[in-house]
């Protein structure tokens, strides 16, 4: 591109149209996207579209408007919204009607190849955003290319961009409404046709759906996913459908399964030489020892793999919301062994990346769960009666509790603060009423029926600190039975030792 510029303005000559120049840009954009390099690829997408005099806003007021004016046009396109009849539903291949020969046809009579280029930067741009935490230009970069995407036929960057906006609109305006019906139709795309796009449709839905709570829907998703990472070679896709297919199996009582996914990734990945994808598979071949065995040698060996995996990375790529996950983890491995530990050192050092949780850290909402189990393990082992580290546990929970409020309302963030209050109250004041009362609430609501793993700590803590007979009995026997169910011999043992 450089040489070509330089040609240009030696000569006066243009060699190349516009369109052809931001496609370049454009691209050089995508491939620094694919390698994580996002200021690089940022500058050049911004660049691929400013080239075509299409400018995604800077100023905080031009933003404010455009999102503002982007907003109200999709409110009037939602209510003149292309509402498919059963038979489209359950054939998707009528609304997204011969999406390749009609856009081709369009392209040619109404000479629109400008916003298309434009709708593939947008697709990287809104992918890019989401993955730095720029939830505002996430949404605005989604809503953008679903609008100009209207004037287009209804093809697999219109589902796309459908499900990013739903994704987006979910996170951060809780719209479930709009969100399922952007995901229904979305959804009703053959991802044969285009994989690139299938792959962020699976994605955005399989995700949303399991912050929903939709646990058995989220797991066709991801089985799309798996498949469509393995089709296209993106082992990325593949490693975050192990992840969160994982998180469920732990979460809903499926231990085992859980456990095989873990060692599964770590595999793959050393294979692949994904580092990721071993961090993650060694962390949850952990976690699922944890709660399945109290084997101390089984323990250290998965721990030991765990650390050289970490030891051999660049520690600047854990997120906030990883270290979280990470450290609640190693806490608990520190707990079942048996070790001496410092709890004030364990909680405090995790302060900081508690303030540092926003909206979209979902991922943090398990290692608060493992914190708060681990808080409670300790307080009943007797390594809390010193004042001071009453002091500092009441710190972290305080800074735990704002951070779930910080993320975006869902299923697991509305149980796990209600489980994490109760815990306050027993170390901090020994207010044991209070405490059964929100572990109560919390199982009462509504939507939380197959995270069967925290429904157990928590009618297992009720009958551990209630005091009325028939509480503890009921809730002991419905935690003994979904402990068994899980095969979880950690809790089991807490139970009846």
């Amino acid at each position: 591109m450089v040489t070509v510029a330089n040609v240009e303005n030696k000569t006066g000559t243009v060699l190349y149209d516009r369109v052809t120049v931001a496609t370049w840009k454009r691209e050089l954009g995508e491939a620094y996207y694919s390698r994580s390099d996002y200021l690089n690829a940022e500058k050049y997408l911004r660049e691929s579209l400013e080239i075509v005099y299409y400018r995604f806003p800077n100023s905080s007021l031009k933003f404010h408007l455009k999102t503002n004016r982007e907003l109200s046009k999709r409110v009037k396109y939602d209510i003149l919204f292309n509402r498919p009849n059963k038979s489209e539903v359950k054939d998707g291949s009528k609304f997204f009607k011969d999406n390749i020969g009609s856009l081709s046809v369009l392209m040619k009579k109404l000479k629109l190849p400008v916003m298309h280029h434009v709708r593939l930067a947008l697709v990287t741009l809104s992918q890019l955003f989401q993955q730095q935490g720029l939830l505002f230009h996430w949404r605005l970069a989604s809503i953008l290319g679903l609008n100009i995407s209207e004037q287009f036929p209804k093809d697999g960057l219109y589902a796309t961009f459908l499900s990013m906006a739903a994704s987006a609109i979910y996170t951060l305006d809780m719209n479930n409404t709009t969100t399922l019906k952007y995901l229904q139709i979305a959804g009703q795309f053959d991802r044969r046709i285009d994989i690139s796009s299938g792959i962020v449709v699976a994605s955005c839905t399989a995700t949303t759906l399991f912050l929903d709570g939709q646990w058995l829907k989220a797991l066709i998703e991801i089985d799309s996913l798996q498949q469509l990472g393995a089709i296209s070679g993106d082992f990325g896709r593949r490693e975050e459908a192990y992840r969160l297919r994982s998180m469920i199996y732990l979460y809903s009582g499926q231990i085992g399964q859980a456990a095989t996914l873990g060692k599964e990734l770590s595999v793959m990945s050393a294979y692949e030489e994904h580092w990721l994808g071993k961090f993650y598979g060694a962390l949850i071949t952990l976690q699922s020892l944890l709660t399945s065995t109290s084997n101390a040698d089984e323990i250290s060996s998965s721990m030991e793999a765990l650390n050289a995996i970490i030891r051999s990375s660049d520690s600047k790529i854990f997120s906030s919301a990883t270290c979280i996950n990470l450290e609640a983890v190693l806490a608990q491995a520190d707990l079942h062994l048996g070790g001496e530990i410092d709890i004030s050192q364990v909680l405090n050092k995790n302060i900081k990346s508690l303030r540092s949780i926003r909206q979209h850290h979902w991922i943090s909402i398990f290692g608060i769960i493992q914190f708060t189990d681990f808080i409670e393990h300790a307080n009943s082992k007797g390594l809390m009666e010193k004042s001071t580290i009453k002091r500092d546990v009441k710190n972290f929970c305080s800074e735990a509790e704002l951070a779930l409020k910080r993320i975006s309302p869902n299923r697991l963030s509305e149980v796990s603060l209600l489980l994490l209050k109760g815990v306050h109250d027993i170390v901090a004041s020994k207010n044991y009423s209070s405490a059964i009362q929100k572990w109560k609430k919390s199982l009462a609501l509504p939507g939380t029926e197959e995270i069967i793993y925290v429904r157990g700590i928590l009618h297992a803590r009720i009958a551990k600190y209630g005091t009325k007979i028939e509480d503890k009995e009921f809730h002991s026997k419905q935690a003994l039975n979904i402990f068994k169910k899980m095969g979880n011999s950690w809790e089991i043992e807490k139970l009846t030792g």
